[in-house]
């Protein structure tokens, strides 16, 4: 049985930016909860999953 892949989460990173890719996500997904995108209990993609989609 194949386990569902979360949704993707709307973060774009940028290698040229001054702070770091990590930082950079979790801005991002600080951002997703205040603004209601991401509510508790809500899946979030593991490490793997998250590195493929963004690339790094």
């Amino acid at each position: 049985m194949r386990i569902p892949e979360p949704f993707v989460l709307p973060i774009i990173v940028d290698n040229s930016a001054p702070i770091t890719i990590n930082a950079q996500i979790v801005e991002q997904i600080k951002l997703l909860i205040a603004t209601g995108e991401l509510h508790p209990g809500d899946a979030l993609p593991t490490v793997t999953q998250l590195a493929k989609h963004l690339g790094v």
